[in-house]
């Protein structure tokens, strides 16, 4: 009776925490997706990844708006999928219970929702690699894509005040 108690609990947690995430994914913001979205179609397009992958949990999602741009970082977790990586995106692809667990951190500045004010900054490694040296390195990467010079990006107004050769 006790072992039918636990893996109850056990299951119940479990489910419980996987709604928790869920329902996390489903309140991004416009911005966030489109940083999920990318670093999604960047994780696939690498040569070494053979199998999808599928968003398991959001550890962190952050939106901070800046004058010239507004910061998103993401950090999350990805199980993989039963579906190669060409068709990761059907409802058919089902997470496999022993595949691999990716760890990924993404840092983004946007002007607009359309448009990448600086280059992105992403990491994806095993949850086993995942090490105090590689956390702090990636918190390093993310604060230079935060704190970049603006200055000399095409921004609206940056020339407002230029004057015309007479």
């Amino acid at each position: 009776m006790r072992h039918l108690l636990a893996a109850f609990w056990l299951g119940a947690t479990i489910f419980v925490v996987a709604v928790v995430d869920q329902a996390k994914l489903e309140k991004l913001s416009d911005l966030q997706q489109k940083a999920l979205d990318h670093t999604l179609d960047t994780y696939h397009s690498s040569p070494q990844v053979q199998n999808g992958f599928k968003v398991l949990s959001m550890q962190e999602q952050t939106e901070t708006e800046f004058s010239a741009g507004t910061f998103v970082r993401l950090q999350f977790n990805l199980k993989q999928t039963n579906c190669k990586k060409q068709q990761r995106k059907r409802k058919s692809c089902k997470i496999v219970r022993n595949g691999r667990e990716i760890n990924c951190i993404a840092c983004y500045k946007f002007v607009s929702l359309n448009e990448m004010l600086l280059p992105p900054y992403m990491d994806c490694v095993p949850i086993q690699q995942l090490q105090k040296e590689i956390e702090d390195t990636r918190k390093n990467e993310c604060i230079e894509v935060q704190d970049k010079d603006e200055s000399g990006w095409a921004l609206p107004g940056v020339f407002s005040f230029s004057r015309s050769p007479s």
